[in-house]
């Protein structure tokens, strides 16, 4: 499985003043770009595996 067990964080929560997004700012990504795509090719490599039998 490819999955974090990592508590999201909520911008704005426990942060000191000067790191809040000034207004009218979009709130912090939860991913790089790169992210969604190495968990896809993580993923597909773990149904190639399953395929060829392939012990872990």
């Amino acid at each position: 499985m490819v999955y974090s067990e990592e508590v999201p964080i909520v911008p704005g929560e426990g942060q000191p003043a000067e790191e809040e997004p000034p207004a009218g700012r979009r709130s912090i990504p939860g991913s790089v770009a790169f992210v969604p795509s190495v968990a896809g090719l993580i993923i597909a490599g773990e149904v190639v595996k399953d395929l060829a039998g392939v012990q872990r």
